[in-house]
């Protein structure tokens, strides 16, 4: 039997309905939300345009970039059905919140409504997520240091071990939300309490 013959490889493009099902999808919950909220403020409306040209766009891109890039073109086959799947359930969402009004504002806003919010507020998370990841990284560095010291005493000396162990052993179950009161009282600010909190699981 030919080696050649003996080998099944899939086609040398994706097919018409998962090169579609992206762009198709983007159009059914764009076209749900201009719909459903014609009267929405205006800047809402272009920011959420915007997003949808832009998942058009890619889309497009990659249709046609896999027709000569292999990898691309496993991956797509790959991802295609959660992106369709991901992006009809905004189409849902927009209509239970924004259409239906099934669920009370503002506790439940719509997809439309986070996303203006997102770029409204777009300084101030920024500012939040990296104070967060040098919160999370002090923490976790200060864990590992304790932790790796820590280990290497009690392998190395024997008092250590003895007294140690049974410490680690009681310590070591409690979990890092257990420590929250004494935390609040016994740090002497919010960071350094925070960054204690992440380090007590490390070591």
């Amino acid at each position: 039997m030919n080696a050649d013959a003996a080998v099944t490889d899939k086609p040398s493009t994706l097919p018409w309905p998962m090169q579609l099902a992206v762009p198709v999808a983007s159009l059914i919950t764009f076209g749900t939300h201009w719909l459903i909220t014609q009267k929405a403020p205006p800047l809402e409306m272009h920011s959420y345009m915007l997003l949808f040209w832009e998942i058009l766009g890619v889309s497009i891109v990659l249709a046609i970039a896999q027709l000569f890039w292999p990898a691309l073109r496993k991956w797509m086959r790959h991802m295609w059905p959660i992106f369709t799947a991901s992006i009809l359930l905004i189409g849902v969402w927009d209509v239970i919140t924004a259409g239906l009004h099934l669920l009370p504002l503002p506790y439940f806003p719509g997809p439309a409504a986070i996303l203006r919010s997102l770029i409204s507020d777009r300084a101030l998370l920024l500012d939040s997520t990296w104070h967060s990841l040098v919160l999370l990284l002090s923490g976790y560095t200060l864990g590992v240091i304790i932790g790796l010291v820590s280990g290497v005493c009690i392998g190395w000396s024997s008092p250590v071990r003895y007294w140690g162990m049974p410490l680690l052993k009681v310590v070591g179950p409690i979990p890092a939300t257990a420590w929250i009161p004494l935390a609040m009282v016994v740090a002497p600010s919010a960071i350094v309490s925070a960054a204690g909190l992440v380090a007590v699981p490390r070591f």
